[in-house]
């Protein structure tokens, strides 16, 4: 993925799965070890130097007869089968035979299938983008500030086209009414069509146009013969008797009533620091950062007159309210700035401030579909290599792609927003969701019977362990981030992460169940089944 957000996100949560992994397989275990060897000698598991009197049944079970005696375990376990617990009493009588009715079969699939489809359409509604109020805690001062900007701030943000091809013949007539906006200019100049763009506010200020009207101008420009690199004659120096030779400075203009070849480039820099006068009100101030030389001594102490290197032209946006209007309008300059580009065969490039933070919601669909895409693939790989039955790995991907999906439309429906973080807990989706399927499909693959029995046996044995152990546990962890201070918090983890748990839970203890109760594979791998078949026919030709 091109986005930094998901790309840390990724590289930070391989590393944690690596070391929770480690942990499980070599500490736990060895506590684990540890503890059953102190519940067997009666130790307190919070005072673990402390043992508790052992009992008349005990003693009489594990007589002490020696010292060796004293070393003995005082408890041993008896293989016996593990009396069934509350819930899985409930699953067992109430809850398994009532999802695997016939009726209620019908149901569950009319239901399941029908929520799919509306969360799909809901997909379309999805608005991108991230709001700075979200970011920000609910008593933050900079709150009153973002809405007062968006109640009443009803200018729009400034941006500029670059044009970045070296050395751009700015002094060639036909090159200059491709960039100029000018009443004798090209209707369809570079600089006209972003004036007539969507998200684009009023013309440019050009420094071209305003250039060409300068030299253009009878009063403007008068440079002292005497010294021809000092500055221009201002008015006290025109007047008769003021003693200073005055020269025009463009004496010679093409057919086009342009400035000629020799004097365009020369008088740039004092165009862009002449000051107002009566009798010439335009000056170049406000362009003094709009134009680069290739020269770095660019105010003529050169012998050569310099080239420009890249200039640019300054615009303003419309009113941008919303999330949506940025990232329109970004996609609206950056597809005209390439349409003019092929267009003229000219390097033109579109940026303001805050461009970088939107860019990326440009390519956010690719970024979403190989992400979860990704994480797909790695959930069908894993889960075949465990299973080894497709059928099955199917199934799960099918039941996935629904939370998945499930998960979507109730981020169109409460408010929350396609964005990196967004699409960091849509990957997370895909690896919780497995919790919710796996469990149960396991089971029902080890499981004989029918494919009822085995969905029943399957719910009756996982269905309270993913309730309790899956369901509640992350409901609960879930429930604390809806009274964090931020709505970053609230939004983005407590809405998405308690979507999950209520969509994965429903799909896992319903859908899931009694889908492999009507077209769920046959007991065990399909290697076996394979091998189980040619064994078959090898037999029936002998």
């Amino acid at each position: 993925t091109r986005m930094p957000a998901v790309q840390a996100f990724a590289i930070y949560a391989s590393i944690a799965v690596f070391f929770d992994y480690l942990l499980q397989i070599t500490a736990f275990i060895s506590l684990l070890s540890l503890d059953t060897i102190r519940s067997s000698l009666l130790r307190i598991d919070c005072l673990p130097c402390g043992q508790v009197p052992i009992s008349d049944e005990i003693l009489e079970e594990n007589p002490i007869k020696s010292k060796d005696d004293l070393k003995r375990p005082a408890v041993i376990h008896k293989k016996a089968k593990k009396p069934e617990s509350f819930l899985q009493m409930c699953f067992r009588r109430f809850y398994a035979p009532f999802i695997l009715h016939p009726i209620v079969k019908l149901f569950v699939i009319i239901f399941f299938v029908f929520m799919l489809c509306f969360f799909l359409n809901q997909t379309s509604k999805l608005e991108v983008g991230l709001d700075q109020r979200v970011v920000l805690p609910s008593d933050s001062y900079l709150q009153d500030y973002y809405n007062s900007i968006y109640a009443y701030l009803m200018a729009g943000t400034p941006f500029y086209v670059v044009v970045r091809t070296p050395d751009y013949p700015y002094d060639i007539y036909p090159e200059q009414q491709g960039l100029c906006s000018l009443q004798d200019c090209e209707f369809d100049s570079i600089i006209n069509q972003f004036d007539g763009a969507p998200y684009v506010a009023g013309p440019a200020f050009s420094w071209l146009d305003d250039y060409l009207i300068w030299a253009a101008g009878d009063n403007c420009c008068y440079y002292n013969v005497d010294d021809p690199n000092g500055p221009l004659c201002g008015l006290e120096d025109l007047r008769e008797g003021s003693g200073v030779n005055c020269e025009k400075c463009f004496k010679e203009f093409n057919s086009y009533g342009r400035p000629s070849q020799d004097d365009f480039y020369r008088w740039i820099p004092s165009f862009q620091n002449y000051n107002l006068t009566a009798l010439c009100p335009m000056t170049g101030t406000a362009y003094l950062n709009n134009v680069l030389f290739d020269d770095d001594d660019m105010y003529g102490n050169s012998s050569e007159i310099p080239k420009i290197r890249t200039s640019r032209f300054s615009y303003y946006h419309t009113i941008l309210s919303t999330q949506s209007d940025y990232i329109n309008a970004l996609r609206t300059v950056y597809d005209l700035a390439d349409s003019v580009s092929e267009e003229y065969d000219i390097d033109v490039l579109v940026y303001s401030l805050w461009y970088v933070f939107f860019e990326q919601y440009l390519y956010i669909n690719t970024t979403v579909a190989v992400t979860v895409g990704l994480a797909l693939l790695g959930v069908c790989i894993v889960t075949l290599i465990m299973m080894g039955n497709p059928w099955m790995t199917c199934i799960i991907l099918a039941t996935v792609l629904m939370i998945e999906a499930g998960l979507v439309g109730v981020m169109s429906l409460w408010s929350i927003s396609l964005n990196a973080i967004s699409i960091v807990n849509m990957a997370m989706c895909i690896g919780i969701s497995i919790e919710f399927c796996s469990h149960i499909a396991f089971a029902f693959d080890e499981a004989k019977g029918t494919r009822n029995e085995r969905a029943f046996k399957a719910l009756v044995e996982m269905g309270p362990s993913v309730f309790s152990g899956i369901t509640l546990t992350k409901f609960v962890g879930v429930t604390v981030l809806y009274f964090s201070p931020s709505a970053l918090f609230q939004i983005y983890y407590f809405r998405m992460y308690l979507a999950i748990v209520i969509i994965g839970a429903l799909h896992g203890m319903a859908f899931l169940p009694v889908l492999l109760s009507l077209i769920g594979p046959p007991r065990g791998s399909l290697v076996k089944h394979i091998r189980s078949w040619f064994n078959r026919a090898r037999a029936g030709e002998k």
